[in-house]
């Protein structure tokens, strides 16, 4: 999962992890309509993405949220 996120954001973006199994990204300079397509792009992008641990191929499901900080308009 850390691979598919990295894959996805882009250089300036920060991909970190938050806890077990929760990932935090900052995407500085994006507008809310941009972050929301990321964020699909990303929920997408785990489904599409098996993973393959020897002969076992387990799909992924991504829940993911999004928030923004700081001026709205």
């Amino acid at each position: 999962l850390a691979g598919v996120l990295s894959r996805c954001s882009r250089e300036s973006d920060l991909v970190a992890r938050w806890g077990g199994e929760e990932f935090a990204i900052s995407t500085p300079d994006s507008t809310l309509p941009n972050a929301l397509r990321f964020a699909e792009r990303l929920r997408q992008t785990g489904q599409d993405t098996p993973l393959v641990i020897g002969d076992l191929t387990i799909k992924m499901t991504i829940s993911v949220g999004v928030a923004l900080l700081g001026e709205t308009d």
